[in-house]
């Protein structure tokens, strides 16, 4: 999800369990997600996770069955153009990647 608001740009990442058991997301650390802009011919101009300190400890995720989780974070562009966003759970069990492309006038 891609929504503009007040100069400011908010990803989301919807993490859902559709199915009848309950899923356990294992991550390497306290990244769980990460959120990339690259632009029009794809340098990435932004990162969420860069300059970030993230703990180094194991961690687990429980979703129940059909309950979902969120991610969001805000991305201040600097001129408008032509982007591609890529959303990342960064689980060890269930990576997930997605690409969306968007433009800001």
């Amino acid at each position: 999800m891609v929504d503009t608001a007040n100069g400011t740009v908010r990803f989301a990442i919807e993490v859902a369990n559709d199915s009848p058991k309950r899923v356990e997301l294992m991550f390497p650390d306290g990244r769980t997600h990460d959120f990339a802009v690259l632009d029009s011919v794809g340098r990435e101009v932004w990162r969420w996770s860069e300059g970030r300190l993230f703990t180094q400890g194991i961690q687990n995720h429980l979703l129940d069955s059909h309950d979902a989780t969120v991610y969001d974070e805000r991305w201040e562009p600097l001129a408008p153009g032509r982007y591609t966003l890529v959303a990342q759970l960064n689980s060890d069990n269930y990576p997930v990647r997605q690409r969306v492309d968007f433009a800001l006038k």
